[in-house]
């Protein structure tokens, strides 16, 4: 019996290990590897991402970071409240509270 050094004790595949290879300037500025170069004779797939994709990445990760609630503004609020300084425009309220009517499918 032959053992497929591929396969896992479970059963299930192993990955290849990733080879490293030497890249080499191609037309237009772009690198490409030894590994590409022969990957594309052989008529295998290939992954390229953009630099869209890494800034995607990048962003995401700022926002992550930003805070759901912006504490500073909510303490000033509390602070208003406390002391009675936070004063409530009744016509922007009426406006706001008719414009969500639609939308929070509310009968008047």
């Amino acid at each position: 019996m032959k053992l497929d050094p591929r396969l896992s004790l479970a059963g299930g595949p192993v990955a290849d290990p990733v080879k490293k290879s030497e890249s080499k300037p191609v037309d237009g500025g772009q690198v490409r590897s030894k590994a590409e170069d022969s990957a594309s004779s052989l008529g295998e797939d290939r992954v390229t991402l953009s630099s869209s994709a890494s800034d995607v990445q990048r962003l995401t990760a700022k926002l992550n970071d930003v805070p759901e609630v912006r504490t500073g503004k909510v303490q000033a609020l509390q602070q208003k409240v406390r002391t009675g300084a936070y004063t409530v425009d009744r016509e922007k309220l009426a406006d706001a509270l008719v414009s969500e009517q639609p939308r929070l499918n509310v009968k008047a």
